[in-house]
């Protein structure tokens, strides 16, 4: 009949008797009854956990008994001692023993395969375009307690996590920027972006300009294709590229951007200085009427002339202006009296430099 597969055995001995029990046979008679055991369990493994698409080995000590492998749904999957598939189906996994001459089966053992999900189907990119000296965000889809892994070639702030950036990036920058994402031991596939940087303009404020008191100076930018010059006072257009400069005496410095067409900018500086105008500039005629126009005598940039004595003539060579000083403000009196019309002779003494200024100037009222 079929084997009895536990694991006694058993040794029976019978005597043989006759009649009422008196007489026995002198040998006693004996029997050997084997009950076959069942195989013994194994020790069992799996080397996990797995990512997503590797190769899963289920590892099983010797036996000489064969293997039958159980997956999580029930269904035989192998019966080899460690048997390899494509992971896929995470769960419990279950390995019975069967004597093949006895058909006895060994007591269950199981093992857990864990297969984690590989960080698939990312979606990776950046904020666009920009220009010399400007930023670049950096963004991948993000997933809890994964690790980012972002290479390219410029430097990369918080290459560690879904969002990175690149500043002030330079034209060696530009290319494609890489990510790999890892969640435990599953690493994704290499995603990429890539960054385009633009040059910035050339821009050129010009050369640096020296001019006299009163004269005007042209700045000259280049480079660009639309301009904004920083500060605007004493200029006659702040988004030319040559506006006009006509400013009192002093150093000024003036700072240019251009921007180019695709709106990268740079800048540039022009510094202009005015020196003092020493050549003084005499009116020839004024009218003391009183109207509010050219009522006194101007003489500009006599303020430059550190030391001097004027001196203002009529005819007969009466002198009727002299000062050390003059303030713009001789109306043609004399003495609280208005001069006559006509044409008075002026000289002017540099004290420092004994150069002698000599004309004529007329009252017309």
């Amino acid at each position: 009949g079929q084997p009895d597969c536990s694991k006694t055995r058993y040794v029976y001995t019978y005597t043989a008797t006759e009649g009422n029990g008196d007489c026995e046979s002198n040998t006693p008679a004996t029997i050997s009854v084997e009950i076959i055991a069942n195989p013994t369990a194994v020790t069992i493994g799996n080397g996990g956990p797995y990512c997503e698409g590797e190769t899963v080995t289920l590892t099983a000590s010797n036996s000489s008994a064969d293997y039958n492998w159980f997956g999580p749904n029930g269904q035989i999957i192998s019966n080899d001692q460690n048997p390899t598939f494509i992971a896929n189906n995470e769960g419990i996994y279950t390995l019975i023993l069967e004597d093949p001459f006895t058909g006895c089966s060994s007591m269950p053992v199981s093992t857990f395969v864990q297969i984690d999900e590989v960080p698939n189907g990312m979606i990776v990119s950046n904020s666009g375009e920009t220009c010399e000296g400007g930023s670049i965000a950096l963004s991948a889809t993000g997933i809890a307690g994964a690790m980012y892994q972002w290479d390219g070639p410029g430097t990369i702030n918080n290459d560690n996590t879904s969002n990175a950036s690149l500043t002030n990036v330079t034209l060696a920058d530009e290319g494609i920027y890489t990510v790999e994402v890892t969640v435990g031991d599953c690493v994704s596939e290499v995603y990429s972006t890539f960054v385009n940087v633009n040059p910035a303009p050339a821009v050129n404020a010009g050369e640096d300009i020296e001019i006299t008191q009163g004269s005007n100076a042209v700045l000259n930018a280049s480079g660009a294709v639309s301009y904004l010059w920083s500060p605007g006072d004493n200029l006659s257009n702040v988004n030319s590229p040559n506006p006009v400069f006509n400013g009192p005496i002093g150093i000024y410095t003036y700072t240019v951007t251009g921007f180019d067409a695709n709106f990268c900018s740079a800048t540039d500086e022009v510094t202009i200085t005015v020196s003092p105008n020493n050549n003084v500039e005499f009116v020839d005629l004024f009218t003391p009427n009183e109207d509010g126009v050219n009522d006194t005598w101007t003489l500009k940039y006599l303020e430059n002339i550190k030391e001097y004595n004027l001196t203002v003539y009529a005819r007969g060579g009466n002198v009727v202006l002299d000062t050390n000083n003059y303030e713009n403000d001789w109306d043609g009196t004399y003495e609280g009296n208005d001069l006559p019309d006509g044409t008075y002779w002026y000289v002017l003494r540099d004290k420092n430099t004994n150069e002698v200024f000599k004309g004529a100037v007329t009252i017309k009222r």
